[in-house]
């Protein structure tokens, strides 16, 4: 998983994308629980935390957008 750092240099498509998948793993993270065969648990807290790095980042250029 990616620091935030790593997000400035990417490109909006990127981050999205990136945003995607943390969705997947987090919802496979999910069932996996309920189906009680959850082999990583801090995998689903790692996804939300990256989802919110991401999130962070865009809102961030939206508002730098605004401003300019």
């Amino acid at each position: 998983m990616s620091k935030q750092e790593d997000y400035k240099k990417k490109s909006v498509k990127d981050i999205k994308g990136i945003i995607e998948d943390a969705y997947k793993t987090l919802g496979n993270a999910r069932f996996g629980a309920a189906g009680s065969r959850a082999n990583n648990t801090p995998e689903g807290k790692k996804a939300k935390k990256v989802i919110a790095r991401a999130k962070t980042e865009l809102r961030l250029r939206e508002l730098k957008d605004q401003i300019k």
